[in-house]
């Protein structure tokens, strides 16, 4: 997991498959169906990161049938997100909502207000956005930023406002969404955002500051 903290996904990966290659055969135990979750729950994620999305959907999968059985709520509600994630990349959109209501029926129940403001972002970027339910995505993204998200999905969700206001040919709302987003020291995000105010910049006629944001 400090591996993983460090983005060095590759070395990370290595270790998750030696630690559940170490439990094949140990007693089947509350804490070891834990550690199989947690191992199979961080191993999806790996692979989700690496483009194996089918990998990752069977581990998260496995992950949940592990903490059934302890049972781990909370560890269940962390790996059907995960689920949702890797069903999303999949283009499986119905599943993917399905996997996000799960996890956040089981956030509610713990009152776990931090999931709940991510998971009302995922579902409004990563299911409402994609099948074209722009006024609940809007939704689903104004409650998580009236929530408890932290910087960086804070910046994302600007990020997502901007986008949907900016298809709803609703310039004037994007703008200060997009602004915000800019504070991000993601250049992935920010390359998204710019992209976006170039879009608006260029169908409003501004053809100078259309060139300056594709710059």
């Amino acid at each position: 997991t400090e591996l993983r903290q460090q983005r060095l996904s590759e070395e990370a990966t290595e270790r998750f498959l030696q630690a559940l290659t170490l439990m094949q055969g140990c007693e089947t135990t509350t804490e070891n169906l834990r550690l199989e979750g947690q191992l199979k729950d961080n191993l999806g994620a790996m692979y989700n990161k690496h483009g194996l999305f089918d990998d990752a959907l069977t581990m998260h999968s496995e992950a949940i049938a592990c903490y059934r059985q302890v049972p781990d709520s909370a560890g269940m509600m962390t790996a059907w997100r995960n689920s949702g994630r890797a069903a999303k990349m999949l283009e499986q959109f119905a599943q993917a909502k399905q996997c996000y209501d799960s996890s956040f029926r089981l956030a509610t129940l713990l009152n776990n207000k931090a999931m709940q403001s991510d998971l009302y972002l995922e579902m409004g970027r990563d299911y409402y956005l994609p099948v074209g339910n722009y006024p609940e995505a809007m939704a689903c993204v104004s409650r998580a930023l009236e929530g408890e998200l932290d910087d960086n999905n804070t910046d994302i969700a600007h990020m997502t406002m901007g986008v949907l206001y900016y298809y709803t040919d609703n310039y004037a709302e994007a703008k200060p969404h997009l602004e915000a987003a800019l504070r991000s020291e993601r250049a992935g995000l920010k390359q998204s955002v710019y992209q976006t105010l170039y879009a608006i910049a260029y169908n409003e006629g501004n053809l100078a500051q259309a060139m300056e944001y594709q710059d």
